[in-house]
């Protein structure tokens, strides 16, 4: 598994963009990223996961969430993003909400 970058979050905007700096596991295809409570765990909430889609040559798009939708975790608090392929998890990395 790898571990990706923290991220910190200024939820600001309409949606927000959480990158996923991960080299895609195959040429082209999906995966599903999510928020979680845990370093591996499932989504807090089905309005926090995406299945992001990739074609030939080109990098893992962004998580992109509503900022409603972030009103489920605590202003502060830590989560993580996880990054599953096949089902499997291949990265995660923590991720705080700081406004």
């Amino acid at each position: 598994m790898t571990t990706l970058p923290d991220v910190e979050l200024m939820a600001h905007e309409r949606t927000i963009a959480i990158p996923v700096p991960l080299a895609p596991p195959v040429a082209r295809g999906s995966v599903t990223a999510a928020l979680s409570a845990t370093r591996t765990g499932d989504t807090i909430h089905p309005s926090l996961e995406r299945t992001l889609v990739w074609e030939r040559g080109n990098d893992l798009p962004p998580l992109t969430l509503y900022t409603r939708d972030l009103a489920r975790l605590p202003r502060g608090g830590k989560c993580w993003l996880v990054v599953r392929y096949a089902g499997l998890v291949i990265a995660a990395g923590s991720v705080r909400v700081i406004a």
